[in-house]
């Protein structure tokens, strides 16, 4: 019976979004902590729709194959840098200085940018594609004969949403579009040592100045990413691509202290956005930055004797001088780019 203390996943990089069988499972880049995951096989049916003088369906066709799912967790320093790497673009590792760290050799700053790049182009995927192992038991798994584990490859991050509130860890979730599965043998995780990101130690900055009137910030990228699939004699769809503009929302729960944002919301003004992380004793850090954010909803109103605080939504947009409409510096002991299957 499968017990879900004892499960665990597994991240693997792949060279090629095109990759058409499991050949990219040699090596698990890192195994990393997680809260829930629904990675998954469905299969879509096509009923045979023809008249048989009857009043039953009588035969039905396996449609097409899809694999995905999300995987939440908390913000792990070391984990997370997989998870951005397959929503971004492009990604650039800087070992030993920064614009957070400077001058050591034992600390990396990995640069996401959400550029106008294409990992492969003309075929496969539109961003580079993870292989995940996920393993769901059963509960004694040291035995001699171990279980299998389910291998879903060439899985594109799809949606990202990173949310900070008072009072709780940072968390993240990812979804995946994903083009086929296999079972494969159960491997044998090591983790990295606990780490996360607390409320207590997040700032916030719009348009350079310090801001803590929030209570909680959400921010979710949506690549609109679709599977295609082609006359090639596979029900697994063949290419993953774009299908409409990329979307960056900020959303979030702010106090209203003063007119300030409320401002900045009916003049349509747009300013920079800078969200900081660290964890405790500064030894991780991790700066999302959009330069050009700009509220598109902030329902200002009095529900009660309580004190106001507004559920906004807000958005951030193409910057010409910056080339990106978001940028994430995260700060680590990983050497390695992400973009390679490396020892953390």
């Amino acid at each position: 019976m499968g017990v879900g203390l004892l499960g665990f996943i597994g991240v693997g990089v792949e060279s090629s979004g095109g990759t058409s069988s499991t050949s990219g499972q040699s090596t698990m880049a890192e195994f990393t902590p997680f809260i829930t995951e629904t990675l998954a096989v469905t299969k879509d049916t096509i009923d045979d729709e023809s008249i048989r003088a009857l009043w039953d369906n009588q035969r039905v066709f396996n449609g097409q194959q899809r694999v995905g799912g999300t995987v939440t967790m908390k913000v792990i320093p070391s984990a997370i840098g997989h998870f951005f790497h397959s929503w971004f673009d492009t990604s650039t590792t800087i070992t030993g200085s920064s614009q957070l760290v400077t001058s050591n050799a034992n600390w990396a700053a990995h640069r996401f940018v959400a550029a106008q790049g294409q990992f492969q182009s003309g075929s496969g995927s539109d961003v580079p594609t993870k292989s995940f192992l996920v393993y769901r038991g059963p509960a004694q798994y040291q035995q001699a004969a171990p279980s299998s584990a389910f291998f879903y490859y060439n899985c594109a991050a799809n949606v990202m949403e990173l949310t900070a509130e008072a009072g709780q860890l940072v968390r993240a979730s990812f979804d995946f579009v994903g083009r086929d599965y296999a079972r494969i043998a159960m491997a044998t995780p090591t983790f990295p040592t606990p780490q996360g990101f607390l409320w207590s130690s997040v700032s916030l900055a719009i348009a350079g100045a310090g801001t803590p009137i929030y209570q909680s910030l959400t921010i979710r990228g949506d690549n609109k990413l679709e599977g295609i699939a082609k006359l090639d004699g596979r029900l697994r769809p063949d290419l993953t691509k774009r299908n409409g503009f990329r979307e960056i929302q900020v959303n979030g729960r702010l106090t209203y202290q003063n007119d300030t944002d409320y401002d900045r919301f009916v003049q349509g003004s747009e300013q920079t956005l800078q969200l900081y992380f660290s964890t405790e004793g500064g030894s991780f850090e991790l700066l999302i930055d959009t330069p050009r954010f700009r509220y598109s909803t902030f329902p200002l109103g009095i529900g009660g004797p309580g004190f106001l605080s507004v559920d906004f939504t807000g958005r951030a947009v193409y910057d010409h001088g910056s080339g990106s409409a978001m940028t994430i510096t995260l700060v680590n002991t990983r050497l390695s780019a992400y973009a390679v299957n490396a020892a953390v």
